[in-house]
């Protein structure tokens, strides 16, 4: 299948961009704005890369990202590359989360005025909490600073770190710290840049239709500069300056680019898989009340479940974030029902005695299921429609990453000398926009080529 291109006759300097993701798409964009004639490859049948979804009685599971931070990165993207980002149905939720603890304490987050639940909460904390908030809200990113406070080793620091020298309540760590679990990575050693306050300040937005509606603009902008996204084709290997298909099929360019980091046998040591567990409800459209888009039902203490899994086991008590879909994007579930998902940070599959999944998924789904009906979703079980779970080996096998990490996909392409995106420190879909940006800003311009 190929989205072909609206421009026709378009000359000069070609680049072949591999895969159809929200970094592979962001750097077609901008190389074709640039001038460059570009050409999109992807082994899948439509462009979005993780952003798939799949249908279940009516129900739409989306089994990649569903929030992006940083939306002006994506606004700003369109703009420069000659595109009305109005096009790009965002849905900013409020509030941006709500907090349950098992014992009974309930917290809704919000950009703003939280001053009145960490007095209720842990009134001590109050002038952290408002420091934490001022230092996020003022720290520069970029430059010298930004690498420097990026690739720095951190051992059990980053936004954990960072919270508990200001923090002593675990209630409020835990608001501030969770927010890199959205974007699959570990708080533990996730950068500061990921907090509560600092991911407010630069927005956290749903897209109307899920995410792969996005991806599925960025295409066509992609077609409307001249370009072309050819679909369900595969690269089997690829150099500086061609690529070889599973057809037989040789193209070449002026420069390859994968929009993928580059392959990695092992894991790194701060890496954490998701675990998943989708499911729709019927009759449930008036049920629910105090069940807001984003939930998260919280643990006794965040960084120990975290430092559980990087010893390779599933905690007792997992973080759980639930996201009900429906309640910002209403055509993921049937008239009446909702579409949600369970998501909780496990073990990668790089661990040597990590969990096995065909005997854990089952056990894990059922504790789930008992903790939120018991916290936010009484009821549950009668309103069950369809359901199903994705593991870490299941995004192994789906997406092709080694070790089943939710974060940037790794290319299994071989050869050398072609470039690789890296995302940027914003992580997510935003640092695969900004890590493009970065790339394409290094490359010649056409007519110097």
């Amino acid at each position: 299948m190929t989205l072909p291109p609206s421009a026709t006759g378009r000359t000069g300097p070609h680049a072949i961009v591999i895969g159809a993701g929200f970094g592979g798409l962001a750097v077609a964009m901008r190389l074709g704005a640039a001038g460059w004639r570009v050409t999109v490859l992807d082994r899948q049948d439509r462009p979005g890369g993780r952003t798939i979804s799949v249908e279940s009685e009516g129900h739409r599971f989306d089994l990649g990202p569903t929030l992006m931070s940083h939306p002006d990165a994506l606004r700003r993207l369109f703009l420069e590359c000659g595109h009305d980002p109005d096009v790009l149905d965002l849905i900013a939720p409020d509030p941006l989360w709500s907090f349950h603890w098992d014992d009974g304490t309930r917290v809704e987050a919000r950009a703003e005025g939280m001053e009145d639940a960490v007095r209720r909460i842990s009134p001590g904390d109050l002038e952290g909490w408002n420091a934490l908030w001022s230092e996020a809200r003022a720290r520069p990113w970029g430059g010298f600073r930004g690498l420097f406070e990026r690739f720095r080793p951190r051992a059990w620091g980053g936004v954990m770190r960072r919270v508990a020298t200001h923090l002593s309540d675990e209630k409020l760590r835990t608001m501030m710290a969770c927010p890199p679990i959205l974007v699959g990575q570990n708080p533990l050693t996730a950068d500061p840049e990921l907090c509560f306050p600092a991911m407010t300040r630069h927005g956290l937005v749903a897209a109307n239709g899920g995410l792969g509606d996005v991806t599925h603009a960025m295409a066509e902008a992609v077609g409307a500069q001249g370009g072309e996204v050819r679909l369900g084709v595969e690269v089997i290997a690829a150099s500086a300056r061609h690529v070889e298909l599973t057809s037989g099929e040789r193209l070449e360019a002026d420069v390859v680019v994968a929009g993928t980091v580059p392959p990695s046998r092992r894991a790194p040591a701060e890496a954490i898989g998701l675990f998943v567990w989708h499911f729709g409800t019927r009759d449930t459209a008036d049920v629910w009340p105090e069940a807001g888009v984003s939930t998260m039902v919280a643990g006794h203490n965040i960084a120990a479940n975290l430092r559980t899994v990087a010893r390779g086991r599933i905690p007792e008590d997992p973080l759980i974030h639930l996201r009900r879909t429906t309640l910002d994007d209403c055509t993921a579930a049937p008239e009446g029902g909702d579409t949600f998902y369970a998501l909780v940070p496990v073990p990668h599959l790089g661990h040597r005695a990590g969990p096995r999944w065909s005997e854990e998924a089952g056990p894990l789904r059922d504790r789930l299921l008992a903790r939120i009906e018991a916290s936010v979703l009484p009821g549950l079980s009668r309103h069950l429609a369809t359901e199903m779970v994705f593991t870490p080996e299941d995004v192994r096998d789906r997406f092709g990453t080694p070790h089943g990490l939710p974060a940037g996909g790794h290319s299994a392409v071989s050869g050398t000398g072609f470039l690789h995106l890296v995302p940027g420190p914003e992580g997510g879909v935003a640092g695969a926009i900004s890590g493009a940006e970065a790339l394409v800003r290094n490359l010649p311009l056409p007519a110097a080529l």
